[in-house]
């Protein structure tokens, strides 16, 4: 059961993963509305929930902007371009600890 929670608990930062990385290839451009909750609950074939709880990771991180109409919109792309750094910097880190564990020496 706690294997359920966990993989529950990481669907939404894969899902915000994904959004941000359309983002990044230009599929949502800059002060462009994303598709509705239940749109993107279908295209993901999640819950609104998970869809929900991944828009606001963005919000969080300052990728999205949530306006009064509950529209998710993408920010302003220097904004964007600093988070794609945090991003990058998050991923290679977990990447070199994943190295370090199995024993893989980098630099060498």
């Amino acid at each position: 059961m706690r294997k359920d929670i966990i993989i529950s608990e990481r669907l939404h930062c894969g899902v915000s993963d994904e959004i941000f990385s359309q983002i990044c290839k230009g599929n949502y451009r800059t002060g462009s509305i994303l598709p509705s909750i239940m749109r993107l609950s279908r295209e993901f074939g999640t819950s609104p929930e998970t869809i929900r709880k991944a828009l606001n990771i963005l919000v969080k991180n300052n990728v999205l902007i949530k306006s009064k109409n509950a529209f998710f919109i993408t920010n302003d792309l220097q904004i964007i371009e600093k988070y794609k750094e945090i991003y990058i910097r998050k991923y290679k880190n977990r990447y070199l600890n994943a190295m370090e564990k199995l024993g893989i020496v980098v630099g060498e």
